[in-house]
């Protein structure tokens, strides 16, 4: 049967554009002399990375290969820093143009924090590399850059979102969270690094020109525009195929974004059920540095959830296993908490002041917590008392990055299992944290989100870019009637938090039960060149499309009878599917003028 989409097109994107302030700092090295050390010469915010100007670590104005008549040479021994002012709140474009001889290669980096061998960094930039290609660290997607001829890189940073993103003359590479898990998440712009990074002293030495920096200005906000206001399918039973759309971000700030479909929640009441990945407790880990604040967390995503039929059901209950009395283990509260996404959005906090060691503890959330489609992560905090061991684990198998996931003082999240064999030890399992749902299940196979990998970083949408988002429909072993859902995308960003809508509708219809139904539904006159008549039992929802799938009707019926003029349309096949109390016909209307 010919699937039918309901593809409304907004007829409009809102483009908000970025405007620049006046300019921080520019150089184009016009002003210099052939050979002069620029560090040495200009003085701040220049200087080098042991902060020595006019050292073999200061790099030299050249003609050698120019847009006007100087550029800054990058060669062996260099390593050359301008100081950006320190930034730490605000939004800022950061560009330089490039010149890489063939078979030369070239480094850059922008750091966090500038202190020599203390500094943090922010991203780097390789280009040309023998070991690393074209890669600019944190993003992900493929670009080209020439040889022997100048192009541009860009960044835009938005300090207070912690995001940022990178274009090779004018298109966009990819974004990425800018912030650092090595200084407590710091966020700041302090200075660009420029050295060689070949071993091979014959493949370095590249050139730099009309560096600027200039502060985006406000105001910012986020505009995701979908393709689609709404997706509706009919399918006969036992067909697969799949719908691509789209969400714009016309706004003028990254969006840091989520993308899924909510199947809603099932019905109350029911068992009990235990939604985990570990078998019974088997050993404990810890003594960090420190006596660190730690969590611990396990990931429970979308496809986990709807192949274990949790999908609709409700978490009320999380359970942990205290391994160890204060003494030997945790001290002060556990902190339960489930996060939608991982990490990404608190949904429910709960404490527990006083519990049990060596046995399993349990708090029950004030608020149900819907398992209506989105990732799971649930985690437990605690204080690691002096050479304690809190982190209650199985035996395994591990499964590294999803039931073993820890943090230190609030850093950046880490494999148990993969660090620990990393600096030379064991495999040691999955923690021992479980969730206790309520409910009904509800159907979730019938259509699946496919990730796409686009051009940009998985989770972050620059303005102006845009996100295909693959709908896979599937009616295999579906019972004849109607399944309705949303696609949802929404941000995570600081300033700006908002969620879209899609509905999604599959009505699965076919020869064998339209029998049954179409004995009782009856369209006339047809053949027709303008009015019809349908007559059935308990009206609920009526689609008209073209042969073609364009939508020319979509709503609501009520009663027994409706209506409809075929005279504002052409001749030909029309496909009108009737959905009612019994279940859902599909029948085809000629039109002849």
């Amino acid at each position: 049967m010919t699937k039918i989409y309901k593809a409304t097109f907004l007829a409009a994107l809102m483009m908000v554009c970025c405007c620049l302030s006046a300019q921080i700092l520019s150089y184009d090295f016009e002003q210099c002399n052939v050979g002069d050390k620029v560090a040495e010469t200009l003085g701040e915010p220049w200087t080098t990375w042991n902060q020595n100007p006019g050292s073999a670590e200061d790099a030299i104005v050249s003609d050698e290969y120019c847009q006007g008549t100087r550029a800054l040479k990058i060669d062996n021994g260099n390593d050359v820093v301008l100081r950006l002012g320190d930034k730490t709140t605000g939004a800022y474009a950061i560009s330089l143009d490039i010149y890489i001889p063939e078979g030369k290669e070239a480094y850059f980096n922008i750091l966090h924090q500038f202190a020599g061998s203390n500094s943090v960094w922010a991203t780097q930039v390789w280009l040309k590399s023998e070991t690393y290609g074209n890669y600019v660290q944190y993003v992900s997607g493929d670009f080209d850059v020439p040889y022997d001829e100048w192009f541009n890189v860009s960044f835009d940073i938005y300090l207070d979102d912690a995001l940022a993103c990178v274009k090779i003359n004018g298109n966009i590479i990819g974004a990425w969270d800018y912030s650092s898990y090595t200084v407590a998440k710091y966020c700041g712009i302090a200075a660009m690094d420029f050295c060689p990074i070949s071993s091979d002293e014959d493949r370095n030495g590249f050139f730099v020109d009309n560096i600027t920096m200039s502060e985006i200005t406000g105001p910012f906000s986020l505009n995701l525009i979908p393709e689609l206001e709404s997706v509706e399918v009919v399918m006969d039973i036992d067909q697969n195929d799949t719908l691509r759309t789209q969400f714009t971000n016309t706004g003028n700030r990254i969006a840091n974004y989520r993308t899924w479909i909510d199947y809603g929640v099932g019905d109350e009441g029911g068992p009990e059920t235990t939604l985990h990945h570990d078998t019974e407790p088997g050993s404990s880990y810890g003594n960090y540095v420190g006596n660190p604040y730690i969590e611990i967390g396990s990931r429970f995503p979308i496809n986990y959830l709807s192949d274990n039929d949790f999908i609709g059901k409700r978490i009320m209950k999380m359970q942990y296993f205290v391994p160890y009395t204060a003494s030997y283990g945790c001290e002060g509260p556990l902190t339960f908490r489930i996060y939608r996404f991982f990490g990404k959005e608190l949904l429910a906090e709960k404490t527990l002041d006083t519990y049990t060691a060596n046995a399993w503890n349990t708090v029950e959330f004030d608020e149900p917590i819907p398992l209506s489609g989105y990732d799971i992560f649930a985690t437990v905090g605690f204080q690691q008392v002096n050479n304690g061991y809190p982190i209650s684990l199985d035996s395994g198998p591990a499964l590294s990055y999803i039931a073993d996931l820890v943090r230190l003082n609030g850093d950046g999240w880490f494999s148990l299992n993969q660090t620990s064999i990393y600096y030379g030890g064991q495999e040691w399992g999955n923690h021992n944290i479980r969730l206790i749902c309520e409910g009904q299940a509800v159907e979730s196979n019938w259509v699946k989100q496919i990730w796409i990998q686009s051009g940009n970083y998985p989770g972050y949408l620059c303005p102006g870019q845009g996100v295909d988002v693959d709908l896979a429909f599937d009616s295999n072993g579906l019972a004849y009637g109607v399944y309705e859902a949303n696609l949802k995308i929404a941000t995570v960003n600081a300033y700006d938090n908002i969620e879209i809508s899609v509905p999604i509708r599959l009505s699965v219809s076919g020869t064998g039960v339209d029998e049954s139904m179409g004995s009782n539904c009856r369209i006339y006159p047809n053949p027709t060149n303008g009015q019809i008549k349908i007559e059935a039992e308990g009206f609920k929802h009526i689609t008209i499309s073209d042969m073609l799938g364009q939508i020319i009707f979509n709503g609501k019926a009520n009663g027994n009878a409706f209506e409809y003029d075929f005279g504002k349309h052409g001749a030909g096949l029309y496909l009108v599917s009737i959905e009612t109390a019994s279940g859902v016909a599909v029948k085809k209307v000629s039109v002849v003028k």
